[in-house]
């Protein structure tokens, strides 16, 4: 309850017009609580700021963690190109490899999913994404500009 209304606070001082968080599909239990509690921030959100509220956009990336079980629960509906950030992101992530076992491998996976993203948008790397839109007129065009 605390966290959701820290992030309530939050939307509200900001406004955003997109937000980015986790999957609510993800297999890390912190990661699928912080998706569920931006989820529930947002219906309050709409409800307080009803009009005055921006925010078109929920967007949710998979788990690093990939498996048969997560590609088949997440689907991406926008590829984003991220080959100007995958070297960043990748020694972000390996900065957790005491904490998570077989890190390498799943950033391998994680890796190799990118690559194959990125073929499917002429790039090197993507990244995929679920989106929620709160505008009935969105266009993938318009996603891709404002991000």
């Amino acid at each position: 309850e605390d966290l959701c209304a820290d992030i309530l606070k939050l939307m509200a001082e900001i406004n955003p017009k997109i937000i980015i968080t986790h999957s609510c599909c993800d297999q890390h239990t912190d990661h699928k609580s912080v998706a569920n509690v931006v989820n529930s921030a947002i219906e309050l959100l709409f409800h307080l700021l009803k009009d005055e509220c921006k925010l078109q956009y929920l967007m949710a990336f998979p788990p690093i963690r990939l498996g048969l079980d997560s590609l088949k629960s997440f689907t991406p509906m926008i590829l984003c190109d991220v080959t100007d950030y995958c070297k960043t992101k990748e020694s972000a992530v390996l900065i957790h490899s005491s904490q998570i076992p077989y890190i390498e491998l799943n950033l391998k996976k994680h890796l190799a999913l990118s690559r194959f993203y990125g073929t499917l948008i002429s790039s090197e790397y993507a990244e995929g994404y679920s989106y929620k839109h709160f505008n009935d007129d969105v266009s993938m065009e318009y996603i891709l500009r404002i991000l």
